[in-house]
């Protein structure tokens, strides 16, 4: 009845058999589902074979689903205490966007049983994802930021001329030194309004 987006938790496992993405894709489809719909983590289908992955992206993407991949908590959780060489607990981020689908990336747990680091940093994310999945800088930042903004909001953002910025602001020479260094020092930037100027490195 609030018409608010929803975050649905699918295939958090590492099981080839696990179809809950599919499963909603199909439904959506199948009932003209109009509500924004994300799914997190979906780390069973990094099982699968590629052309499996392929089809269940194009579902994905005609459904107009959203995905979140949560790698930190997925990768510190699924497998654990597996003594061979254990497969990646994280969707499969490149197959999915060569398909169409959006994908977002955050982080569901911080410093519980289920992931004992992580301090709620984006570019602590974006870090992740460059090194777990191999996308780019720019990618992995766009996946914390406008993909992310799409998952939540059901539209895309941008910055405008005359309209009102969202944005962050860190002291960095560009995107992949920006996410490498992780700088404390950040000016947040909401509606036009700055929000918070963090400046914690001041001689």
């Amino acid at each position: 009845d609030s018409d608010l987006p929803l975050d649905l938790h699918a295939d958090e496992n590492m099981r080839a058999d696990s179809s809950d993405l599919e499963h909603l894709a199909d439904v959506v489809m199948r009932d003209s589902v109009k509500h924004q719909l994300n799914a997190s983590h979906c780390v069973a289908l990094s099982t699968r074979p590629e052309s499996d992955i392929d089809r269940i992206a194009s579902k994905v993407a005609a459904a107009g689903i959203t995905i979140t991949a949560l790698p930190q908590t997925n990768l510190f959780l699924q497998q654990r205490g597996i003594s061979t060489e254990p497969a990646r607990a994280i969707t499969p981020v490149q197959r999915l966007r060569h398909n169409g689908v959006v994908v977002a990336a955050g982080a569901d747990n911080l410093q519980d049983p289920f992931n004992l680091v992580g301090r709620g940093d984006p570019l602590e994310i974006a870090s992740l994802l460059m090194v777990s999945t191999h996308v780019t800088a720019l990618q992995a930042t766009q996946m914390i930021t406008s993909d992310a903004h799409l998952a939540v909001h059901g539209e895309a953002s941008s910055l405008s001329i005359n309209q009102p910025a969202n944005f962050v602001a860190t002291p960095a020479a560009n995107i992949r030194e920006s996410i490498a260094m992780g700088p404390p020092d950040r000016i947040v930037v909401y509606g036009g309004v700055v929000l918070d100027n963090q400046i914690r490195n001041r001689k």
